[in-house]
C-alpha cells in the first residue's frame, strides 16, 4: 500500500508541475486579452494548485521518510507558484527574484523525482535478482528431493534384483535337486521297459502292454525335465549356441507321432504344406512349445472331434495353427490365458486350464515371433504362432 503511495505521489507531483505550466503559458497568452479573463485563469491556477496540495498532505502519513521530503520539495514548489500568481493578481508586492527561486525549486523537484524514481528502480532489481536466487534455492531443494528419491527407489529396485537373483539361484538348486531324484525312478521305469521289450523278443507277449507308448512317454518325461533344467532360457535373451536350424516338416511331424502315441483315441489332422523350410530356434524349447499346444488341444475338446494343424509359409515367417472344438467357454479369456500363472474361470473343472499357455507366448516371442488365440461362437478355438525362417533377412 505504501510502495502504491509512492508511486502515486511521485507521479501527482510530476503532473502537477508541468500542468502548472502549461496554465501558465495560457496565462501568458491571454494576457494580451481582457484582464477578467487573465485573473479568472490565475485564480483557476491557484484553486488547482490548492487541491494538488490538499491531495499530497493527505498522502504524508502513510509515506515513507524519504517520499516525505518529495512532499515536502512538492509543497514548497507548489507554494512558490502560488505567491508567484498572487503577485500577478497584485495581492502582494512584486518581487524580481520570484520567479529564479520558483525555476530552482522546479529543478529540485524534479531531481528529487528522479532520483527517488531511481532508487526505486533499483530497489525492483535488487528484488528481482533475490527472488530469481529464492527461486533457484527452491528448485535445488526440489532436485535434492527428487534425487533422495530415485535414490531411494535405486535402492529399492536393486534390492529386489538382488531378491530375484537368489530367488532364481534357489530355483536351479530345486530343479537340481528334482533332476537328480526324478532321473533315478525314471532309470527304473526304463531298465523295466527294456526288460518288457527283451521279453517281446523272447516271444513272451504280454497283455495290455503298449511299449511304445510307455517308451515314448519315458522320452517325454526325460525332455520335460532337460527343459526345465535350463528353463533360464526363458529369462535371458535366446540366439545363443542353443539355437539350430530345424526342419518344420520334421519337427511337426515328430510332435504329432508323439502325440498320436500318448493320446492313440485322438484324431490329428496335419495338412503342411512347407518344403523344405526351417526355422532357427532352441529345439527342446520348441518342442516345449507344440506339444503344450497339442496337450491343451486334446485336454479341452471333445473326444470324438479332431485336432487339425496347418502349417505354411508366408512373408517369411512359419504360420503354424493348431485348431480344436473347445468344451470350455474361453471367449472370455482371450489372450490373459497366456499370461504367467494364469488359470481360467473354469481351470476348477479341470486342471490346468491356461497354466502353461505363458511358456508358449515367451519361447515364441524370444525366437521373434508371435502368437494369437482366437475363439469363435461356435466353440471353436485356433491358436496362430508365426515364427521366422531361418535366412531370411528382416
Amino acid at each position: 500500500m505504501r510502495s502504491g503511495n509512492s508511486v502515486l505521489l511521485g507521479g501527482l507531483s510530476i503532473c502537477g508541475l508541468w500542468l502548472v505550466r502549461v496554465l501558465l503559458i495560457w496565462v501568458y497568452r491571454f494576457s494580451g486579452g481582457p484582464a477578467v479573463l487573465s485573473e479568472l485563469m490565475l485564480y483557476l491556477v491557484m484553486v488547482l494548485l490548492i487541491l494538488i496540495m490538499w491531495m499530497a498532505l493527505r498522502l504524508l502519513p502513510v509515506l515513507s521518510t524519504v517520499w516525505r521530503v518529495l512532499a515536502g520539495v512538492f509543497a514548497v514548489n507548489l507554494l512558490l507558484y502560488m505567491i508567484y500568481f498572487m503577485q500577478c493578481l497584485a495581492h502582494i508586492p512584486l518581487g524580481y527574484g520570484i520567479l529564479d527561486v520558483v525555476q530552482m525549486f522546479s529543478i529540485l523537484h524534479l531531481l528529487v523525482v528522479f532520483g527517488l524514481l531511481a532508487n526505486r528502480i533499483l530497489r525492483s532489481e535488487r528484488q528481482l535478482v533475490e527472488s530469481v536466487r529464492q527461486q533457484g534455492e527452491r528448485a535445488q531443494e526440489m532436485a535434492n528431493a527428487m534425487t533422495h528419491e530415485l535414490q531411494a527407489h535405486r535402492d529399492a529396485l536393486e534390492l529386489s534384483w538382488i531378491g530375484e537373483q537368489r530367488s532364481s539361484e534357489r530355483l536351479r538348486l530345486f530343479m537340481a535337486m528334482v533332476s537328480h531324484e526324478y532321473r533315478t525312478p525314471l532309470a527304473i521305469i526304463q531298465g523295466n521297459i527294456e526288460l518288457v521289450s527283451y521279453g517281446e523278443l523272447q516271444q513272451r507277449p504280454i497283455e495290455g502292454v503298449n511299449i511304445k507308448a510307455m517308451r515314448r512317454a519315458v522320452d517325454r518325461l526325460v525332455e520335460v525335465m532337460d527343459t526345465a533344467l535350463h528353463q533360464s532360457r526363458l529369462l535371458e535373451s535366446v540366439g545363443g549356441t542353443a539355437w539350430r536350424q530345424v526342419a518344420v516338416m520334421g519337427y511337426i511331424e515328430q510332435q504329432v507321432e508323439a502325440a498320436r502315441v500318448l493320446w492313440p483315441k485322438r484324431v490329428v489332422r496335419v495338412e503342411c504344406g512347407v518344403g523344405n523350410a526351417a526355422v532357427a530356434g532352441d529345439l527342446p524349447l520348441l518342442n516345449t512349445v507344440l506339444f503344450n499346444l497339442l496337450d491343451n488341444a486334446q485336454k479341452y475338446s471333445p473326444v470324438w472331434s479332431e485336432i487339425l494343424l496347418r502349417c505354411r509359409t508366408e512373408g517369411g515367417m512359419m504360420v503354424l495353427s493348431i485348431q480344436n472344438q473347445s468344451t470350455l467357454p474361453l471367449q472370455e479369456d482371450g489372450d490373459v490365458l497366456f499370461r504367467k500363472s494364469y488359470r481360467g474361470r473354469n481351470s476348477t473343472i479341470q486342471q490346468g486350464k491356461g497354466v502353461g499357455l505363458w511358456i508358449v507366448r515367451e519361447v515364441v516371442e524370444q525366437h521373434g515371433g508371435s502368437v494369437a488365440l482366437t475363439c469363435s461362437l461356435d466353440g471353436a478355438v485356433q491358436v496362430v504362432i508365426r515364427l521366422p525362417l531361418a535366412g531370411v533377412e528382416r
